[in-house]
């Protein structure tokens, strides 16, 4: 009798352990949640984890369960967590969790008391917090929308260049003057643009800007007439009126100006 009695006392102490190890209804439960979730104990040890949690977190669950939770969050987030379990109180809190490679998550913590089949003293849902945006300051928004406005419906062809005389920047008039998409252009040297006759007279005038700006004359312009390549082999004579980019140091980073179509101009002066 007396060992019938031992046998079964030991069957029944197989059967309790750590709420992780056993399948209970909590656990089920707990990964079945779509949101990260996490139990702990009256210590703030971690007892078990969700895979939400677990992808949020960016670890494995032998490398989480066990560990203190404060190891998972910033310093001043470790105080709220103590104020936390600390409390007898259901509680939402704001906490700042840390992945596995150091990326900090703002999330709120949805706090709620278990002492069932959790086996925890807390249980913490949590919620990602999105960064905030700004509000788009109204002046730079009409501003922006003024620009576009004008570099859509302009007949001049707007532009930017670096130092290396690539276009960084073309408005959409160039599929009026050009023939050609804006995104075709970008990236692509100024030398491709213009025809043989046309490109030392341009280079002359930027390399001037450039001079200009070493010697405190940021704000200089040229003027002059270039001849552009046109789809099919054609070409067209513009006005190009320039002048550099300059840096908050003086440095000269690139240029920017407008070409303007002048075909019919010089028709009929040629006459």
């Amino acid at each position: 009798m007396s060992k019938q009695t031992t046998g079964k006392r030991s069957r029944k102490k197989e059967k309790t352990g750590p709420p992780a190890q056993q399948g209970h209804p909590g656990k089920r439960f707990l990964e079945m949640l779509p949101f990260p979730c996490y139990c702990l104990d009256g210590q703030g040890v971690v007892l078990d984890v969700n895979p939400a949690w677990l992808a949020l977190m960016g670890c494995t669950r032998d490398e989480a369960v066990g560990k203190p939770a404060g190891d998972f969050m910033t310093g001043h987030s470790r105080g709220m967590l103590r104020e936390a379990l600390a409390s007898s109180s259901e509680r939402s809190v704001g906490l700042v969790m840390v992945r596995g490679d150091g990326v900090e998550v703002e999330v709120v913590a949805e706090v709620r008391l278990d002492h069932g089949d959790f086996g925890a003293a807390q249980v913490h849902f949590l919620r990602r917090v999105e960064p905030r945006q700004e509000p788009p300051d109204p002046e730079m928004a009409h501003a922006a929308a003024m620009h576009k406005l004008l570099a859509e419906n302009t007949e001049d062809v707007i532009w930017t260049l670096d130092t290396d005389y690539r276009y960084t920047y073309v408005s959409p008039s160039i599929v009026r003057v050009r023939g050609v998409a804006p995104e075709e252009i970008v990236g692509t040297r100024v030398d491709n643009a213009v025809t043989r006759e046309s490109l030392p007279s341009l280079h002359k005038a930027l390399c001037e800007l450039r001079e200009s700006v070493s010697r405190g004359k940021s704000g200089s312009a040229v003027r002059l007439e270039v001849e552009l390549r046109h789809v099919g082999d054609s070409t067209l004579w513009v006005e190009v009126v320039a002048r550099p980019l300059v840096d908050e140091n003086g440095v000269c980073i690139g240029f920017t100006g407008s070409s303007r179509n002048i075909g019919d101009r010089r028709e009929m002066e040629q006459r």
